[in-house]
């Protein structure tokens, strides 16, 4: 009888084991949403530390490789230069703990690329935050 049971525990135990079962824990943040919008920005500038225009800026999470819509890309508000990855509208877009994001940039006058890695995350609540990642990328 003991080894009866002991076996039904023990499929019990490895079909509760199964690797596609994880969910997204549910939210432990309670509060009510601020009337502000984010956004996670950064300032492309040339060797010289000038100020550039890109062509494109292309934004995908490497968890998902789901390529982020941040159009338009050029910051309202912001000094020129100042190019947005992401905003709130985004927040569904990325984890709670955070994505590692890649972000192409084109400059528009050397046809340049280039690549940076943020991690960018969504909290559950309201706003989407940067974790890491350059405030300012130098192109070569």
């Amino acid at each position: 009888m003991k080894k009866k049971i002991l076996l039904l525990l023990m499929v019990v135990i490895c079909g509760a084991c199964n690797k596609n079962n994880h969910q997204k824990p549910a939210c432990t943040i309670t509060g009510a949403c601020t009337a502000l919008f984010t956004s996670v920005n950064v300032f492309y500038l040339d060797q010289a530390g000038n100020k550039i225009t890109l062509k494109k800026l292309v934004v995908t999470n490497l968890r998902t490789h789901q390529v982020i819509d941040n159009k338009p890309f050029i910051t309202p508000g912001f000094p020129p230069a100042a190019y947005t990855i992401a905003t709130d509208s985004n927040i569904k877009d990325f984890s709670t703990e955070g994505d590692d994001t890649e972000v192409s940039a084109t400059d528009s006058a050397t046809s340049n690329v280039k690549t940076t890695l943020f991690k960018i995350g969504g909290d559950c609540t309201c706003h989407i935050h940067k974790i890491s990642g350059p405030d300012t990328v130098k192109f070569n």
